[in-house]
């Protein structure tokens, strides 16, 4: 495995249209020129290729704290309309388009990552793969992120 280090804004050390699949999990949060780095994810994308995101919601720093948002570099939160419309007004489609809470996503990961045993595993694997179906059914549970898939159709 080759590992890159590159700018999120400019990411020149790619070609266009390169990948059939991009996964920004946790970064559009974070950069600057947010216009720019989304431009440019897409500008590496191949028509028909897929764009992964996940994002928080404005309920993160309600459910985590003002401080602590603001300490791991938060710069914006979104809605499900607003990440639909940053990238469909780019000629991207949307697939899916979900809430989702993280702090219990979180936890199960710690777990999983923490105790890395094969029992452990098959028993935490299925369970993270439902989470979304749980909160589905917990009203009171705040939504913290968005998990979004995107087409790009030209």
């Amino acid at each position: 495995m080759k590992i890159i280090k590159d700018d999120a804004e400019s990411l020149n050390s790619f070609e266009d249209e390169s990948f059939e699949q991009i996964m920004v999990i946790d970064v559009f949060e974070h950069v600057i020129n947010l216009n720019n780095a989304v431009e440019q994810v897409i500008r590496k994308l191949k028509i028909g290729g897929r764009l992964v995101v996940s994002v928080p919601t404005y309920d993160y720093p309600k459910f985590f704290g003002e401080a602590f948002d603001k300490n791991i570099g938060h710069l914006r939160h979104f809605t499900l309309e607003q990440l639909k419309s940053l990238f469909e007004t780019r000629g991207l489609r949307t697939e899916m388009i979900k809430p989702y809470t993280y702090f219990y996503t979180s936890k199960l990961f710690s777990v999983y990552y923490k105790y890395n045993l094969k029992i452990l595993n098959l028993i935490l694997s299925p369970l993270l793969n439902m989470l979304s179906f749980f909160t589905e059914f917990i009203p009171k549970l705040p939504l913290t992120e968005i998990a979004a898939v995107f087409i790009k159709i030209h």
